[in-house]
């Protein structure tokens, strides 16, 4: 039961530091991460982009993604192998995490999901280049045929 606990705690902390990492190379500050029973909290400031917070949301699947991936593959191919106290770990760090990931990216209200499919409707309101200025800014460029 204290192998279970610790990955569990381990997925929550992990994804919440995913969340602080990206807040980070957005340029916001961390507050606190606060972990719960069953769920974690990430606070940090705010940016004046809305873009940018929801992109903060990503920080946790991204964490746990870089997580479950190499769990879920050292599992399947080792796991005949390893032993029950490796293997247990590797099955919450990998299948239950993952599967966290996924409901959590649930657009819900609560959920990471809420914020995170916000994004994109916002990167193409705001930063993907509009056809006419892409005109404007390649007249350098020359036409070849």
């Amino acid at each position: 039961m204290l192998i279970v606990a610790i990955s569990i705690l381990m997925v929550m902390l992990i994804h919440e530091i995913g969340h602080m990492w990206f807040a980070s190379k957005l340029g916001l500050r961390s507050v606190r991460i606060s972990l719960y029973l069953l769920h974690g909290q990430f606070s940090f400031e705010k940016a004046d982009n809305d873009y940018h917070n929801c992109l903060v949301s990503w920080g946790g699947v991204a964490a746990q993604a870089i997580v479950f991936i190499p769990c879920i593959a050292i599992f399947s191919l080792y796991s005949a192998s390893l032993p029950w106290y490796v293997n247990v770990p590797l099955m919450i760090l990998g299948y239950i995490n993952a599967l966290i990931a996924v409901v959590n990216m649930a657009p819900a209200m609560g959920l990471d999901g809420e914020e995170c499919w916000k994004s994109i409707p916002l990167y193409f309101k705001y930063y993907r280049p509009r056809s006419g200025r892409d005109k404007k800014n390649r007249k350098h460029l020359k036409s070849v045929k």
